[in-house]
């Protein structure tokens, strides 16, 4: 449940209070939407050139509208007439063919000191919005824009303070069969087939995840910090804002990590994650339909190469510890996928098991050699081994720019990076860099869509897109075409010239940001940023329906920053339309192909007004390159708040000390969610109780920036935790495998648990057990299935596995036995065990024979620190095989401290079988028991009424029926309407309980008993 919030000075809201106040002043007396300008505004030296439209041709046709001889710019405060001039015909008076328009140039570029100004026609009396001017207009743009991104998080909770209260929304695709338990969408029913891929970015409106489109976005933003890195600071207002790295690569990393989820063991990148219809919850939390991914194939791993190779150069560059570590893990992620797709050349995805979507391909010869040579490029500049550049010099003519010279596409974008990049790797081929600084020096500079364009003033507009090119996507296509000049600029392939390529780049800006036919700003909501007229409508499964739909819609209108598709002349709706031409978009020319609005199938408006991921990126790129140097100070924690520990009913007092500059802020937040009214330097927590057990942080805000502090648990002294779990099953070989004994358990918190493990099997017969097994081995394993350390005979030292988890493995000794009131094990015995310091995260014990024996084993697991641990074991689990008599699986668990514990007890047997388990127990039965071997209760048939035992705890409010949503409540799986599986639920005093998973006498099999922490 979202807690009230009080308000965070978060950058986003702190920079709408300012545009707001300042809108008060504004002064024209009436305005016009003929004055087309540049809304998010100027630089002081650039060129700037308002152009004045007279609508001919398209849907505004009759709105005529004809300058004054003299037009002004007047200071917005003020009033006071600054600058005149008269307006120019473009072209004699001609009528553009892209926009319909006649058009009229205002330059003003003689005004530049930084201010706020209008322009004013006295002949129509009317003026234009309010014009901005200064050095770094466009910062609060290209921070909005970039949390377009953070709101595209799948995963991720979008709460105060980084998301306002009315953009909020809790983490989506974390539910059952979605992100985190996905399946191979070819293999639907198989759970052998689940992996973990969540996070990442939804690609656009919808909520696919595509790995190739992933490596163009990638590519532009890490191309935005790497060539202009002074620009970008922490002040995005995102949870890791102030860790130390900029919110730019912060962003990036999000999807990066997702990308090194999709990589397999053996190298390869899957292709997409997505579900199978069209499903897209609004918001996107509420969509509950399973997710699948795609098979691997050469042109996804050859992307993923590609990311992480240019990831791991731009975090490799930061001279952070921690971002040195992780481009260490990027570099051997690319290693890997490029000797994959070296290896395999050939393997082609097909999509056609979704239906929504598209194939991620390379049909054709020059598209591998292009994927290879992008790839190859990045490995090469990462690594310097030359085999990479003797690949890349292989392929890299394979791309379109010489393979059709004639023609510059503006849809390669990602390919004209990769070529363009080659040209800064020291040890790069000079006959090759000769080759690429000719081909891009004679394109841009010499072919007529690029520079020429601009010189000759072929787009009445300044940004010339030929028609045929405001297709699907348009203001990608113009934002990447731009930054193509920005290019030349920044490789000096042209000195001569770089003013001028540097102001046909700005004109693509200037376009998107509100000079065009329509006098609209791209993007959305900008209004609280100075924006006179931003869209307001746009197509996306979160924003593009229902409350969201529009700025005039409730419960509140859509989020700042999103970019979307632009003007399409080839837009159409569905064949299965049947109403009036929709004009506009339709049956217009090229640049007024638009409309603002948001309806889905069968009028299709995602053709035009869809948002991408790609789109974005490219404007991030972009305007990378007119940005100044970022002069934002986050804040500084100096001291972290401290975890605690409080008896029951006691007072918890948590606080952080800060430094910066401005009015320092404070939110603290409880396991991620604001508390509301907490806004001081400290946190006073009175009467505390079991439920404020759990995570706290504080934001630190400054007006300008955000800073998250670390993690600071509350624990309760002597309130009671699961302290031990032991579980005691048959260990043998089977016809489908051998039935080995587990043991799972579940780490939280915010600091590291000591966990006791012990594999027991020739003890046991000192306590009467018969047919024990006589060489019992140990291996723990962590999250991910690596192991973490194996032992055969505990005074013996144990063998460490491949886990990069950060686990530590010591010896166990006679004495933590004593401790932990565990029983003693013979000296050089072989019953295993080992002391494990283990983060938070999931882990599996398994004891099986050395020799491939049967006989029966117990498998044991100690919370070795006690009440006061800041770290809990929330979950503890046993599979083994049962059987009716002495073969029966047995798990006995601790609850320790003082007070009360409710706990979830299942025992699972046909629910076992959709996820591979073989041999399972068809009819379970459940049994609790006291430390007196007192039946507590029992169940058979979760659905079903417990039944209750003699025990004395079996009194009326210690027995709760189990749910589902109980079982979701503790990330526990789902069991199927009336299956046999077994659950109840316990509220039970400290002690030691036995839980007992029984067969019936014809019926033995497999069966896991779980015991979950209910919070």
């Amino acid at each position: 449940m979202l807690r009230p919030f009080s308000p965070l000075r978060a950058p986003i809201l702190a920079l709408a209070f300012l545009f707001a106040a300042l809108a008060a002043h504004a002064t024209p007396a009436a305005t016009t939407t003929h004055i087309n300008f540049d809304q998010i505004g100027y630089l002081p030296t650039a060129t700037k050139i308002a152009v004045i439209s007279n609508p001919l041709v398209g849907f505004n046709a009759g709105q005529s509208y004809v300058p004054g001889a003299t037009l002004q710019v007047r200071d917005w405060n003020t009033d006071a007439v600054v600058f005149s001039a008269a307006p120019a015909a473009w072209n004699g008076g001609s009528t553009d063919p892209i926009s319909g328009d006649q058009c009229w140039w205002f330059d003003f570029s003689s005004v530049t000191a930084p201010g706020r100004y209008y322009i004013w026609d006295d002949a129509n009396a009317k003026g234009s919005g309010q014009i901005q001017i200064g050095p770094d207009v466009y910062r609060a743009a290209a921070i909005q824009v970039l949390r377009s991104y953070f709101y595209q998080r799948c995963g991720q909770a979008k709460l105060p303070p980084f998301a306002p209260v009315q953009w909020s929304d809790q983490a989506s695709f974390i539910g059952a069969n979605q992100d985190s338990q996905c399946r191979f969408v070819s293999d639907l029913n198989n759970p052998a087939t689940t992996q973990d891929l969540h996070g990442g970015w939804a690609d656009a409106g919808n909520y696919e995840k595509y790995t190739t489109n992933a490596r163009g976005t990638l590519q532009s933003i890490l191309l935005a910090y790497e060539d202009h890195p002074a620009v970008w600071g922490e002040d995005h207002g995102i949870p890791e804002s102030g860790n130390g790295i900029p919110d730019i690569l912060n962003e990036a990393k999000w999807e990066i990590d997702w990308l090194l989820r999709m990589q397999q063991p053996d190298g390869s990148v899957l292709s997409k994650v997505d579900a199978i219809g069209y499903d897209s919850g609004c918001p996107p939390s509420t969509d509950v339909a399973a997710r699948y991914y795609g098979a691997a194939s050469t042109s996804a791993t050859l992307a993923g190469a590609d990311v992480f190779a240019h990831a791991a150069i731009v975090f490799g560059s930061l001279n952070q510890p921690a971002a040195a570590a992780y481009a260490s893990t990027l570099r051997t992620a690319a290693v890997r996928a490029w000797i994959w797709a070296q290896a395999n050349p050939g393997v082609i995805y097909n999509d056609s098991a979704f239906n929504n979507g598209d194939s991620e391909t390379e049909s054709t010869p020059a598209a591998h050699a292009v994927s290879v040579a992008r790839a190859a490029c990045l490995l090469f500049a990462l690594t310097g081994d030359t085999t990479y550049r003797d690949a890349f010099d292989a392929n890299y003519t394979s791309a379109s720019i010489f393979q059709n010279p004639h023609y510059l596409s503006p849809y390669d974008a990602d390919v004209h990076n990769a070529l363009l990049y080659y040209l800064r790797i020291p040890g790069g081929t000079a006959e090759v860099k000769a080759a690429i600084s000719s081909a891009y020096r004679t394109a841009v500079g010499s072919f007529s869509d690029f520079l020429p364009a601009a010189a000759n003033a072929t787009d009445a507009y300044r940004a010339y897109l030929a028609s045929g090119d405001y297709t699907w996507g348009s203001n990608g296509t113009k934002m990447r075409k731009g930054t193509l000049f920005t290019w030349i600029v920044q490789a000096d392939l042209d000195p001569a010239n770089a003013n001028a390529y540097r102001e046909a780049a700005a004109g693509f800006l200037h376009y998107l940001h509100g000079t065009n036919p329509l006098g609209v700003v791209y993007m959305s909501n900008m209004g609280a940023f100075g924006v006179t007229n931003s869209i307001s409508q746009y197509y996306g499964g979160w924003w593009g329906s229902g409350p969201y739909s529009s700025l005039e819609a409730n419960p509140a209108p859509t989020a700042p920053g999103y970019i979307p598709g632009g003007p399409d002349l080839t837009y159409a709706p569905d064949a299965s339309y049947s109403g009036p031409p929709i004009a506009p978009p339709m049956n217009q020319p090229a640049m007024k192909s638009y409309l603002n609005w948001n309806i889905g199938y069968p009028q299709d408006s995602w053709e035009v007004t869809e948002n991408d991921i790609n789109y974005s990126s490219a404007y991030v790129q972009l305007v990378a390159a007119f940005l100044a140097a970022d002069t934002v100070v986050t804040p500084t924690i100096a001291q972290q708040p401290a975890s605690l520990t409080t008896v029951p009913s006691g007072t918890a007092v948590f606080s952080v000390a800060a430094t910066g500059s401005g009015n320092l802020t404070y939110q603290w937040c409880f396991d991620g969610q604001p508390i509301s009214g907490a806004t001081g330097s400290s946190l006073v927590l009175n009467s505390v109780g079991a439920a404020q057990e759990g995570s706290y942080t504080v934001v630190v805000g400054n007006g300008g920036s955000l800073i998250t502090s670390q993690p600071a648990a509350l624990t309760l002294s002597g309130a009671a935790y699961l302290a031990n779990l032991s579980a005691r099953a048959a260990v043998a070989p089977s016809a489908s495998g051998p039935l080995n004994l587990y043991a799972g358990f579940f780490v939280a918190g915010t600091d590291t648990k000591n966990i006791l493990v012990r594999g027991i099997g020739p003890a046991l017969a000192n306590y009467g057990v018969s047919g024990s097994l006589a060489l019992p081995r140990l291996t723990l394993y962590d999250g991910g299935n690596s192991i973490i350390a194996a032992n055969s005979g505990w005074s013996t030292s144990s063998v460490l596995g491949d886990s990069t988890v950060g686990a530590s493995v010591r010896a166990a000794t006679a004495n933590l036995f004593n401790q932990l009131y565990a029983f003693a094990l013979p000296n050089g015995s072989p019953d295993a065990a080992l002391l494990s310091t283990l983060p938070f995260g999931q882990y599996t014990a398994q004891v099986d024979s050395v020799n491939g024996a049967s006989g029966v084993a117990l498998v044991e697991l100690y919370d070795a620190d006690g009440a006061n641990a800041v770290s809990r074991l929330i979950n503890i689990s046993a599979r083994g095989y049962t059987a009716a008599g002495s073969q029966v699986l047995t798990a006995g668990f601790v609850v320790g401290g003082s007070g009360y514990e409710t706990v979830l007890i299942r025992g699972v047997g046909p629910a076992l079988a959709p996820y591979g388990v073989a041999g399972v127990v068809a009819e379970p039965s459940l049994l609790l028991f006291d430390s007196s071997s007192q039946l507590i209760a029992t169940n058979t048939g979760w659905g079903n009424p417990s039944g209750r035992g003699p025990s004395p705890l079996a009194v009326s409010d210690s027995l709760q029926a189990a749910t589902g949503g109980i079982f979701n409540e503790v990330g526990a799986f789902g069991f199927p309407a009336g299956s046999a599986d077994c659950a109840l639920v316990a509220t039970l005093p400290p002690g030691s309980y036995t839980a007992e998973v029984q067969a019936p006498m014809d019926g033995p099999g497999v069966a896991l008993v779980e015991v979950y922490r209910l919070p």
